[in-house]
């Protein structure tokens, strides 16, 4: 017995040191957590959590850090072993996978324990504002569309719109490159261009820092319209971003995350009037879950619609749907059977018509999209004359050639520096007051080289008169 009861507190022994020896302690764990660093938190709890199985606090510390992570599936491990706390992250995680009935019991269990032997007990907002998530969730399971998606791809999240093969007709999707000269921008952002290039859509942050939808159209002289917000009311309380617009100038979608979102971003459906674009509508499953959907594009000459979504949970990459739209929508019936795999889109096959072969079809739409041009537009600059530029093979004076090369280097400078400004912003949303004097440091340097690409772009038009 004696030498059992040695052998146990040499392994605890061993073990301590194998942790210890790493250099990180759970109060820096702790640390990285409320610095939003979830990964690598997970990385050090995770080793003391096996390693104290019955430490409950640790062990809903290192489940937490793992959801945050994004990897939902290996903290239930963990949050089992956790506290009553851990029933809500526990149940956040079965609604997450459309489990309404276990969520709903999580939450009760949790309840009940937090009131067993007190009198008065508050319930946390959390809990309430999971029921109501809950409820969201439900209602839309009620009314899942029926479509047939055809393909799924993942793709890098950094630049995932170019796996969008959309027709000429369509209109087509930028990056930071498409954003006019000296205009703000979200981040990410993705800048929807129509048909004739003349008209730009995309998101730039307002007077209190929120993401709103702004569009631009193309000048006389090659110029870009100073940015006009589209609508007060496409905000919807949260970010509105990745806007595309139909063939008819109308139809507009966009992404949200605002309080008729599921969690995340949702995809949103508004049409354009007389007096500017209707309330938006949320369109619901299975376009739409609790995770970040987003960037629904139809296009009409192919018949194909696209949207992405992190749905999936792979790390720096989003799934990309592609899906056959209607005319009318047409819902499941409720009782479905799995039906909750229809909605997350878990097996996309289960949507197709049963004897059909829809690889034709995809040839079909392959077959009209955009091919390459031997000139590609790198960027658009307009002359007094009229004149515009799109190459720097359209330059006849060397001169100029180079004041345009030095301008467009120190361009991308300038957006990077405004996709770091555009991420601390974000951080500043969320509460790390700590960024503000980086902020306005770095909005000072964005003012110098705006004015310095203006004063460039001056000597490049005296230079190629």
């Amino acid at each position: 017995m004696k030498k059992e009861i040695l052998l146990a507190i040499g392994m605890m022994l061993l073990a301590f040191s194998r942790f210890a020896a790493s250099g990180q302690t759970v109060e820096e764990a702790k640390e990285l957590m409320n610095d939003g660093f979830y990964k690598e938190a997970a990385e050090i709890l995770t080793v003391a959590a096996d390693n104290e199985t019955k430490n409950t606090s640790l062990n809903h510390l290192a489940g937490v850090a793992l959801q945050r992570s994004g990897k939902s599936a290996e903290a239930k491990k963990y949050l089992k072993r956790g506290t009553n706390e851990s029933n809500i992250n526990l149940a956040e995680i079965a609604l997450m996978n459309y489990n309404i009935e276990e969520a709903e019991g999580l939450l009760d269990q949790y309840e009940t324990t937090l009131r067993k032997g007190k009198k008065n007990v508050e319930i946390p907002s959390t809990v309430s504002a999971l029921r109501d998530e809950i409820e969201k969730v439900q209602s839309m399971l009620d009314r899942v569309e029926k479509i047939v998606i055809i393909d799924s791809i993942a793709v890098d999240k950094e630049e995932f719109f170019k796996a969008y093969k959309l027709a000429q007709s369509a209109g087509s999707l930028q990056g930071e490159e498409g954003v006019p000269e000296g205009a703000e921008y979200a981040y990410p952002v993705v800048v929807y261009v129509t048909e004739n290039g003349r008209h730009k859509i995309w998101a730039a942050p307002d007077e209190n820092e929120d993401y709103v939808l702004v569009e631009s159209t193309l000048l006389d002289d090659g110029k870009w319209s100073t940015p006009e917000e589209l609508g007060e009311n496409l905000g919807e309380g949260g970010d509105a971003n990745f806007p595309f617009l139909l063939n008819d100038g109308e139809t507009l979608y966009f992404a949200n995350d605002g309080e008729n979102s599921l969690g995340g971003l949702d995809i949103f459906i508004t049409r354009r009037d007389e007096d500017g674009f209707l309330q938006p509508q949320n369109i619901g499953m299975p376009y739409n879950s609790p995770y970040d959907d987003y960037m629904l594009v139809i296009d009409e000459e192919t018949g194909c619609g696209w949207w992405a979504t992190d749905r999936n949970q792979l790390e720096d990459q989003v799934t990309i749907y592609r899906f056959i739209p209607s005319e009318l929508r047409n819902n499941y019936p409720s009782d479905t059977e799995n039906l909750e795999d229809k909605a997350l889109g878990r097996n996309y096959r289960s949507t197709w018509e049963e004897g059909k072969d829809y690889t034709a079809i995809l040839r079909q739409m392959d077959a009209k999209t955009v091919k390459p041009t031997e000139k590609q537009t790198e960027f658009i600059l307009g002359l007094p004359d009229s004149r515009i530029y799109t190459s720097l093979r359209d330059f006849k004076n060397p001169s100029s050639r180079g004041l345009m090369k030095e301008y467009l280097d120190l361009e991308n400078r300038l957006q990077q520096s405004e996709r770091r400004v555009a991420e601390l912003r974000k951080e500043y949303r969320k509460g790390r007051q700590g960024v503000a004097k980086e902020i306005e440091t770095s909005e000072s340097d964005l003012e110098a080289m705006r004015a310095q690409l203006r004063n460039l772009k001056n000597d490049i038009v005296r230079s190629e008169k």
